[in-house]
């Protein structure tokens, strides 16, 4: 299976969470904070103006930047 990141998805479509490619500690510490958590299914809602995704029962918006360093699983 390959791993992309979250970017590369089209709205409407669930993944599974991979990981977090960042070398961002901050970032990292501050997504699995807010559940973004590898191995949870991801559904990606909206891309414009910001990534919205939903995890369990929680939504998220997410800027590009942000959006690029989830990685995904199909």
């Amino acid at each position: 299976m390959d791993q992309f990141p979250l970017t590369r998805l089209a709205p409407g479509t669930t993944a599974r969470i991979a990981g977090i490619r960042s070398t961002n500690g901050t970032l990292i510490n501050k997504l699995a904070a807010l559940g973004v958590l590898p191995g949870l299914p991801l559904t990606l809602i909206q891309t414009y103006p910001a990534y919205l995704v939903q995890i369990g029962q929680t939504e998220l918006a997410l800027d590009r930047e942000t959006a690029r360093c989830i990685e995904v699983i199909i």
